[in-house]
């Protein structure tokens, strides 16, 4: 997702730099949400609804509560929850017995509360929002069974101090589960940066995969699995780009990337040992 302002050391994402304005009247993001997209139920070719923009983000929340898995006695923590439209599909959709969804700013959180008024009525404490960054986790050690974080990690300088800090509040045996785009080598950092302005400006950082990897690794986890996605992401959401204007816009320079093999966008997951 686009990125912008910061906030005790970690970028927030600023979705005006693809709407030019608020991101509740901009067609790239619907539905409240702040992703690429995972495309993989909408037709491969031919016009896209608004229908299959929402689904596609909401896919992302899917993918990665799935790859937890979720049962019903588990404690999660979201990483990065914006605006809570993601929270509100793995709540209602996996039903697990906690869900504490953090953001950085607290104008996030406050949004997010208030678009899941009724819902956090209904779960009756089982679901809430706080403020915290992806390196700095307000929770003592051991708090959650699983973390799930949807396009978020990528604005993190320091993935080795996310790594730990989720190592720390996850219990021994806990799950993480992440999915959003990453460097494909170090060299493709500057070429990303050339093509895209969040990256130049250092917004987006250019994080590889094998820096991930060895975080993860560093800070105790095991059964890491780094999947590509790329082909369900970036394609349709260039498409859905296209139709809806953006046609001289740097973000269709995204796709150009991932065909050059400059990045890539992945599902990770792993186990806190």
């Amino acid at each position: 997702m686009p990125t912008g302002e910061t906030s005790g050391g970690h970028v927030v994402a600023d979705p005006t730099q693809y709407s030019g304005g608020n991101v509740e009247w901009s067609p790239a993001f619907l539905g409240n949400f702040l992703n690429l997209g995972y495309w993989v139920d909408a037709p491969r070719t031919g016009p896209l609804t608004a229908a299959d923009r929402i689904k596609a983000s909401e896919n992302l929340y899917r993918l990665v509560a799935r790859a937890l898995p979720v049962h019903p006695d588990d404690r999660l923590l979201e990483v990065g929850c914006g605006r809570g439209a993601g929270t509100h599909v793995v709540y209602t959709e996996f039903g697990p017995a906690e869900l504490v969804a953090t953001d950085v700013l607290r104008a996030q959180v406050s949004l997010a509360e208030e678009h899941n008024k009724d819902l956090l009525e209904k779960a009756g404490g089982q679901l809430g929002f706080a403020v915290g960054s992806a390196t700095d986790m307000p929770f003592p050690d051991g708090r959650f069974d699983g973390l799930y974080s949807v396009e978020a990690i990528e604005h993190v300088a320091d993935v080795g101090a996310f790594a730990a800090e989720s190592a720390r509040v996850l219990r021994a045996g806990g799950r993480l589960s992440v999915t959003t785009f990453f460097a494909r080598s170090v060299e493709a950092g500057p070429k990303l940066a050339e093509l895209i302005p969040t990256f130049a400006a250092g917004h987006d950082k250019a994080t590889t995969t094998d820096e991930v990897r060895a975080a993860l690794e560093g800070a105790g986890f095991a059964d890491i699995v780094m999947q590509s996605i790329g082909e369900h992401v970036w394609q349709r959401f260039d498409d859905w780009l296209g139709l809806n204007g953006y046609d001289d816009h740097w973000a269709r320079n995204c796709l150009k990337a991932y065909t050059a093999g400059l990045y890539d966008y992945y599902a990770i997951s792993a186990t806190r040992a």
